[in-house]
């Protein structure tokens, strides 16, 4: 019996899976023996199995690089790479239906100044102080109607004492230090103020926004024409044209357009000059010095014009009567 036991036992044993994961013949042997069995294909449990790593289906593909063949440039002329340069010196000048002219020679008293930012800052907050109403104002506790009679005893209340309801910590009381009408006009010297005229119109002939047109010629009012002779000149954005204060025809004919402000010669101010991207002027409204187109060299001098015009009429009266005396002339 017991020897039984025991070949029962060594057949179980042979049987059983092996624990470390391999697997184990456990068909017969060719003979027929139902004992038998076949070792492991890849070894015994104390021998660590290795597993071959799967050859990769995807052929290598091999890319070739390309060769690129770069062109030599080509040789450019230095004058087309030279970017448009802007006289400041100069603005076109067309007429009134948009045909080009010529061009103007500016003024280098007006159009050729260096001014500084302090400066331009300083005017234009001045003259846009000046256009302020001023008119603003509130009552004060002697202002407001009521409040004579005090609202209740001095003691006995447990309350504060009170002498008036219009204190301005009372509901409908008077404003304490509140804004009443006043004057913001800057005092500014007028050479600070002409100089930064000059300066602004400087600036816009330096960027050659500049145009001049020779008259406003129009019979009537049109606002197509006004619009044709702004394309005529690429003037886009804002536009500040100056006409003459008389020329009605073309102030009713740019005004109807949201982005022009119109004008005249003696209301130019900087700060509308800074305001604006283009200038459009005509043949009369272009500020100019006297003399300055036969280019003649003006006296800018102030200093003493009344004794220097005294003097030359005294010499022109001695030239038409040389015979007099100087105590004749002089009466």
């Amino acid at each position: 019996m017991t020897g039984e036991t025991d070949e029962n036992e060594q057949a179980d044993e042979g049987s059983a899976p092996i624990e470390d994961g391999t697997e184990t013949a456990a068909a017969t042997s060719p003979t027929g023996d139902a004992g038998a069995t076949e070792p492991a294909a890849h070894g015994t449990a104390d021998e660590p199995v290795e597993l071959a790593e799967p050859e990769s289906a995807e052929p290598e593909l091999e890319l070739a690089e390309p060769e690129l063949e770069l062109a030599e440039p080509e040789s450019v002329e230095p004058s087309e790479l030279e970017a448009v340069e802007v006289d400041p010196h100069r603005a076109p000048r067309r007429s009134a239906e948009g045909a080009a002219l010529d061009s103007v020679d500016l003024d280098p008293y007006y159009f050729d100044v260096d001014c500084s930012v302090a400066l331009l800052h300083q005017v234009v907050t001045a003259q846009l102080a000046a256009r302020r109403a001023g008119t603003q104002s509130t009552r004060t506790r002697a202002e407001v109607s009521g409040g004579g009679a005090k609202p209740f005893r001095q003691k006995g209340t447990g309350r504060a004492r009170q002498g008036s309801t219009r204190a301005p910590h009372w509901s409908g009381g008077g404003v304490a230090l509140g804004p009443k009408p006043r004057s913001y006009v800057q005092r500014t010297p007028k050479k600070m103020v002409a100089l930064a005229l000059r300066g602004a119109l400087s600036d816009r002939a330096r960027l050659g926004r500049v145009c001049v047109v020779d008259a406003f010629d129009w019979e009537s009012p049109s606002t197509r024409r006004a619009v044709q002779l702004l394309g005529a000149f690429g003037a886009s954005r804002r536009v500040l044209v100056v006409t003459e204060r008389e020329d009605e025809v073309a102030q009713r004919s740019f005004r109807n357009l949201p982005y022009v402000q119109v004008s005249t010669r003696g209301e130019l101010a900087a700060y509308d000059v800074l305001r604006a991207d283009w200038l459009l002027f005509s043949d009369a409204t272009l500020p100019r010095r006297a003399g300055a187109d036969e280019g003649a060299e003006p006296d800018r001098s102030r200093r003493g014009g009344a004794r220097r015009r005294a003097a030359a009429a005294r010499d022109l009266a001695a030239d038409q009567s040389p015979s007099a005396s100087p105590e004749e002339v002089s009466a």
